[in-house]
C-alpha cells in the first residue's frame, strides 16, 4: 500500500459502513491507527493531485506517508472534507482534470484536493 507511485487512483474492496471512532489517542477522529488495521475493510484508498494519499473508513480518514500514517490521524471526515458524508462507497482522482470524485449511493461529489467544488453533490446518471 505504501511507496512511490505515479498513480492517483488505487482501487480497493468496498468495506461498506466501516466502524470509525473508538480507541484512544491520535487526531480529532477519536480513534487511533489500530482502528485502520483492526479488520481488512476500508471505504476507499486514493491519492489526490497534490501527492497526498488517504484512507477513508467509516467517519474517519487517515493521511498516509511513505511508510506509515501521518501524525495527528485519524481525523473526522466532516471536519476537513466539507459536505462529504461518512461511509463513502468509492473515491478516485481523475488524471485529466486532477479532481477527486467521491461516490455514495446515487450521488457524487467533486473536490480539488481537499476543497469542495460548488454545485455538488450531483446525482449519478
Amino acid at each position: 500500500m505504501y511507496g512511490t507511485t505515479n498513480l492517483l487512483y488505487r482501487s480497493v474492496g468496498s468495506g461498506g459502513s466501516g466502524s470509525g471512532g473508538g480507541g484512544s489517542g491520535g487526531g480529532s477522529g477519536g480513534g487511533d491507527n489500530r482502528d485502520l488495521c483492526k479488520d481488512s475493510t476500508v471505504d476507499a484508498v486514493f491519492g489526490t493531485a497534490d501527492g497526498n494519499y488517504y484512507v477513508f473508513k467509516g467517519r474517519n480518514y487517515w493521511r498516509l506517508t511513505e511508510d506509515s500514517v501521518a501524525e495527528g490521524y485519524p481525523r473526522k471526515i466532516r471536519d476537513d472534507w466539507e459536505g462529504l458524508p461518512n461511509n463513502i462507497d468509492a473515491a478516485l482522482t481523475w488524471t485529466d482534470n486532477k479532481k477527486t470524485y467521491f461516490f455514495k449511493g446515487s450521488q457524487y461529489w467533486k473536490f480539488d484536493n481537499m476543497r469542495p467544488e460548488k454545485g455538488y453533490p450531483k446525482k449519478i446518471r
